[in-house]
């Protein structure tokens, strides 16, 4: 509880105390070698940076190995992924899980409020 003053009058609110977000360097991540990308979960400073919602999906592309499919499909580092075959990322986990056994991704990006498609066809 917090008790508040204003005009001469005292308010008492209740509030609760939560953990602050993750800075980005320490926020999940994973690593995909098969298509030479790493994805983080967005954090507060992200999402405002972004200006996407705690409900917004999206992952954020932090690193890119050149020469690899995500680079030769014009993936770049701090791009959003919001979706990857139709489905919504909250977190890079959803990422990890969704790729798996995948002959074709879909990844819809954006970048500078703009949105794309982005087709990646993997290993067999």
């Amino acid at each position: 509880k917090a008790e508040f003053f204003n005009n001469g009058e005292s308010f008492t609110r209740e509030f609760e105390v939560v953990q602050s977000p993750p800075h980005y360097d320490s926020a999940a991540q994973y690593k995909s070698e098969p298509l030479g990308l790493t994805v983080r979960d967005l954090t507060y400073e992200v999402r405002r940076h972004y200006q996407k919602t705690s409900d917004d999906p999206g992952i954020i592309v932090s690193k890119i190995e050149q020469g690899s499919k995500a680079s030769v499909a014009g993936i770049k580092p701090y791009e959003i992924i919001t979706q990857l075959n139709d489905q919504p990322l909250k977190s890079s986990d959803d990422f990890e899980k969704l790729i798996e056994g995948q002959e074709e991704l879909r990844l819809s990006v954006e970048r500078m409020n703009k949105r794309r498609i982005v087709r990646i066809r993997m290993a067999k």
